[in-house]
């Protein structure tokens, strides 16, 4: 490359200004711990972040527990809707075709999909600690297993439970120690993605669980 160029893709990253570089170069150059160890390496990183995070919130004016620090736009944008969500109680995200790629992918996932489009189902995780690739959902009202059997139909395949125990009659245990009493633990079903699922799979797959499950519910409402 070049050793001069002109830089114009500053939307994607921005060059460091030298006086921020500095400091930055000063602070590696420190002892370095983990700001939740509570020793005094620890506290010492602890006092940076928040005296960086005080900095920060000056210049915008707000108060410095209303600042999280991410490691990029996309992770922000993810838990600001994630928490939006989670806070509201809502499951409908309403956005534009000109988003941020991180947000249209967060929309368009199966697991968003299907809640839009079906907004009274639920989600059997924790909101914060969860499988990144497994989805659980109840689908109230219905019979799981029907539903399981007309999604294989369609060449869609998932699960009640862990096939260790797929053949004994009775609602997964794991669900039931999470709380689901057993009507709602018969009525989920579990969606698990590896790395050859594409995107366009899921999408589909998608669609056919909510194609199914109206079917399902009309039928199962008489």
């Amino acid at each position: 490359m070049s050793e001069r160029f002109i830089y114009l893709d500053n939307n994607a990253t921005t060059p460091l200004l030298p006086e921020v570089a500095d400091v930055m170069r000063e602070i590696m150059g420190m002892p370095y711990g983990n700001p939740s160890s509570p020793h005094s390496v620890g506290y010492a990183s602890r006092d940076l972040i928040e005296t960086a995070r005080g900095q920060v919130a000056d210049l915008i004016n707000t108060v410095p527990e209303h600042l999280v620090f991410t490691s990029c736009g996309s992770e922000a944008n993810n838990q600001a809707i994630l928490s939006a969500l989670s806070a509201s109680g809502l499951r409908r995200i309403v956005t534009s075709s000109v988003e941020h790629s991180s947000v249209k992918k967060l929309c368009e996932n199966p697991e968003g999909i299907i809640l839009t489009a079906l907004p009274e189902l639920k989600i059997n995780s924790s909101k914060n600690h969860r499988v990144y690739n497994t989805t659980n959902i109840q689908f109230p009202g219905v019979d799981g297993r029907a539903m399981m059997g007309q999604l294989d139909n369609e060449n869609v395949i998932c699960s009640q439970t862990s096939a260790c125990v797929s053949q004994i009659p009775e609602p997964s245990f794991v669900l039931i120690a999470m709380g689901l009493d057993a009507e709602e633990a018969f009525s989920s079903l579990r969606f698990s993605f590896s790395s050859l699922n594409t995107m366009e799979e899921a999408k589909e797959a998608a669609e056919k669980v909510i194609e199914i499950y109206k079917k399902l519910k009309s039928l199962f409402s008489y």
